[in-house]
């Protein structure tokens, strides 16, 4: 007699186990489920097997080859297409015998079912179709079998509920079939055994008879249960061979496997081939470690898998977890009950992955990170949740509607209850979404809400800064439309601080949310002068004096942003010619590319050209930066834009300070020093800068990208405010920009950034520090990097990217030849750290 096999499932329920691995050849104390059932098979005399595959049927058919390791012949068919339990079996229908009843089983069960006897029942019996039955106390999860006083089946209920329950047997899906049933299995798509060809069959009385086993049988159907079934081959409850050494009562040990003196076994539990466990570590009860497999110093195993290849370094933490082949789990890291680890992931020192959580394949955790939520499509798992603005990152995937209902909870559960919160957003989708999860949760929480729809960063901030206790605001991240952030502001508009952000993480973390009584739900409210108010404290607070004797004339591209509301209102205030572009929200368009960027530029700088402007402005599509053309119709760069406003407002004032970041050329300190204004400089940092801004003497804030802060109208980045304020200099000097970029003398600064692994930064920054110190080079630590003086006009400031997996160094010289020479030595030793 033949035996049909099936292999072909996707085992969705064992993910993240079965994304790389068919469900077949996930281990069972060290050896794959499908050899237990070819054994079983093969005990039974039946050597003859047709395998049906489909899910990943090339690491099925590679593996078991032609079957003769095991004494059996296999022969695979290979679905295109899944075709559900009978419908893979007729496929192989020119495998089998035609005069012959065949067995049916799968590959990804446990059982020592006698075969023989329930052959010989079918063959003892008229029934077309015999069926295997196993008693479960709760048969609602399975097929549940109704007999006849003969003992063949009436009616097989699929998942009863227990008001349907009237029997305690179960269908196991062990078949053995009469060749004839195959011709009523379609051909033309898939079908299954007990859900479309039984109910046929059991039309007519006695097709089908039952078999009822007394011997073990387990579905794997889930990860709990392919834990247990570990714990039943260990302690021999099904008849499956274990290839070790019994040392002691249930405890397995395999050839080559190597054990400490002081280590602790408690049975049940298996050490695989070539394993290795170090001294102190404490191993059981119910786990299996598989070949090859590393315990290190005083770690604690106990109810978990461990498959093979698989590092557990010191002092780790596992139970009741699954740890899949080819994991790093670093030291001290505590893994909790249901947790599941895909194949080769890394979990960094002193992480720990929370009960339930599952992390698919090939993907990372940041040491000491506490991982809440399955991580699935991102590729690490990190320490913290948020970052110095917020959180940040892929939109439905790394910023997810849960993700910002926990942290709008967590804000509402730091923030007094009844208290405001402002919240803005850009005008994309994404960020209207999420807007909405947000406000949900936070009036959820008891927070009121001003919910100022579509607005500029600024304006958000402003908003915060006059009405609220705190603020959250939406925008695409610069340059990539597939990523949002979710801005944190504290109740003076800031970015919120790092203490409060600590506390907020906590709250994320431990889950501390408020749950108020319905009385006390916030509400929400959309005010509606908020752009007017805001328009006027600029006006009133910028010097706008000779803007209406100037008669300037200005092309004005809003980038179809958020700022196309925003500029009629403000600039009906203000007597100039103005030619705006690109003035309707799309949409479609809410963030730019470097180069998308630089044609909107130059499509900015004809215009300025043909039209005969005094010079031209580009607001960014979040409302956030200022781009300059001049009166010649040529693009001026971001860092010379810099200091030209610093050189005007210097002028101006003939003192005071300019806050600029570290990474700005030092002829800025020239530019300014020339009308008596001195430098602040700061790390390159946004939030720095703002405080740096709040400074009395502090006349101005630029990051040389096109930020700028104008002291006393605010303390943010504010284009419009800058945009205000530079009409008021050009029309009250009569200078042009191009005469003011004229006579800046040109600086050589250049930016690189080096793709860095997550877990190899403090080693590159270690490597930096420890060249520089053996070149006698001068090195400044600052908040977030190194600063080196190379020389006359030259120095390098490196620092690691807190978002992205980049190391950024920037370098200037007091010329090119210079500029270039440094960036490549010092990013040479960059990536020399990496090595």
């Amino acid at each position: 007699m033949k035996a049909v096999l099936m292999a072909g499932g996707e085992g969705r329920r064992m993910r993240p186990l079965t994304s790389t691995v068919p469900k077949p050849l996930l281990p069972v104390v060290d050896r794959p489920l499908m050899t237990h059932s070819i054994e079983l098979l093969a005990r039974h005399g039946i050597t003859d097997i047709v395998v049906t595959v489909q899910y990943l049927a090339s690491q099925i058919r590679d593996y078991f080859d032609d079957g003769s390791d095991y004494g059996v012949t296999l022969t695979y068919a290979t679905e295109t297409q899944p075709l559900g339990t009978a419908g893979g079996v007729a496929m192989a229908r020119s495998l089998l015998d035609s005069d012959e009843p065949f067995l049916v089983l799968s590959a990804d069960t446990l059982t020592d079912t006698d075969l023989s006897a329930l052959i010989e029942a079918h063959m003892s019996d008229e029934a077309r179709l015999t069926m295997t039955l196993a008693r479960r106390e709760d048969p609602r999860e399975f097929g549940m079998a109704v007999l006849s006083g003969s003992g063949h089946v009436q009616q097989l209920k699929e998942k009863p509920t227990w008001a349907e329950v009237v029997s305690d047997r179960v269908n196991t899906g062990i078949y053995c079939v009469d060749p004839e049933v195959l011709d009523l299995i379609p051909s033309d798509g898939p079908s299954d055994w007990a859900q479309d060809i039984i109910p046929i069959l059991l039309r007519e009385p006695g097709n089908v008879a039952g078999f009822l086993s007394e011997r073990y049988w387990e579905d794997v159907g889930s990860l709990a249960t392919y834990l247990s079934v570990q714990r039943d081959v260990m302690l021999g409850t099904v008849r499956s061979g274990i290839r070790a050494f019994e040392v002691d009562e249930n405890v397995w040990v395999a050839e080559g496997a190597e054990v400490a003196g002081d280590v602790e076994l408690n049975g049940p539990m298996y050490l695989g081939p070539f394993a290795r466990l170090e001294a102190g570590a404490v191993v059981g009860p119910d786990s299996v470690l598989g070949a090859n497999v590393v315990v290190g110093r005083g770690a604690r195993i106990e109810q978990s898998m461990v498959m093979g290849g698989s590092w557990v370094d010191r002092g780790c933490e596992l139970r009741g977890a699954i740890i899949g082949r080819g994991v790093q789990v670093l030291h001290d890291v505590r893994v909790n009950d249901g947790a599941v680890i895909g194949d080769e992931c890394v979990l960094g020192e002193e992480s720990s992955v929370s009960a339930n959580v599952h992390v698919y394949p090939s993907k990372s955790v940041e040491a000491g990170a506490q991982l809440q939520d399955s991580l699935v499509w991102e590729s690490r798992g990190r320490k913290h949740i948020l970052g110095s603005h917020g959180v940040s990152g892929l939109i439905n995937i790394e910023v997810t509607p849960e993700v910002v209902v926990r942290i709008a909870s967590a804000l509402a559960a730091i923030l007094n209850r009844g208290t405001t919160v402002t919240v803005g957003r850009d005008h994309s989708r994404a960020a209207r979404a999420f807007n909405r999860a947000a406000i949900g949760a936070l009036t959820a929480g008891g927070l009121q809400v001003r919910d100022l729809r579509t607005a500029p960063v600024p304006v958000v901030r402003a908003d915060t800064a006059n009405s609220s206790s705190g603020g959250i605001v939406f925008v695409t991240s610069p340059g990539k439309p597939e990523s949002l952030e979710m801005r944190l502001l504290d109740a003076d508009g800031f970015d919120i601080p790092s203490k409060a952000l600590r506390s907020l993480e906590l709250a994320y973390l431990r889950r501390e949310f408020r749950r108020p009584t319905a009385p006390e739900i916030g509400d929400v409210v959309v005010p509606h002068r908020v752009v007017e108010d805001y328009a006027n404290d600029i006006v009133a607070s910028v010097n706008t004096q000779g803007i209406v004797e100037a008669d300037l004339r200005v092309v004005l591209d809003c980038s179809n942003g958020t700022a196309s509301p925003l500029i009629p209102t403000l600039l009906s205030r203000l007597p100039i010619q103005l030619l705006t572009i690109n003035n309707r929200v799309d949409d479609t368009q809410t963030t730019e590319s470097a180069a998308q960027r630089g044609e909107a530029m130059s499509e900015l700088a004809g215009l300025v050209a043909t039209s005969d402007a005094d010079f031209g402005v580009r607001v960014d599509p979040s409302g956030q930066r200022l781009h300059l053309v001049d009166d010649n119709g040529q693009v001026i760069a971001d860092d010379r834009a810099a200091l030209i406003v610093a050189d005007l407002i210097a002028a101006e004032l003939n003192g005071g300070r300019v806050a600029l970041p570290v990474t700005t050329t030092r002829l800025a300190e020239q530019v300014i020093g020339f009308h008596g204004a001195a430098v602040l400089w700061t790390p390159p940092d946004e939030a720095i800068l703002s405080q740096a801004a709040a400074q009395p003497d502090v006349v101005l804030a630029a990051d040389g990208r096109g930020g700028f802060i104008i002291p006393p109208m605010g303390r943010h980045l504010d284009p419009f405010a800058a945009f205000i304020r530079l009409l008021g200099l050009i029309a009250r000097t009569r200078l042009r920009l191009s005469e003011i970029n004229a006579r800046i003398p040109r600086s050589f600064v250049e930016q690189e950034a080096v793709p860095t692994a997550w877990g190899r930064r403090a080693q590159v920054m270690r490597t930096v520090t420890e060249t520089a110190q053996g070149s006698a080079v001068r090195i400044q630590q600052m908040v977030n990097g190194i600063m080196l003086d190379l020389g006359p006009r030259s120095w390098a400031f490196i620092q690691p990217d807190a978002g992205q997996p980049l190391t950024h160094i920037t370098v200037e010289g007091p010329d090119r030849q210079t500029m270039e020479s440094l960036l490549s030595e010092w990013s040479a030793v960059i990536r020399g750290g990496l090595a």
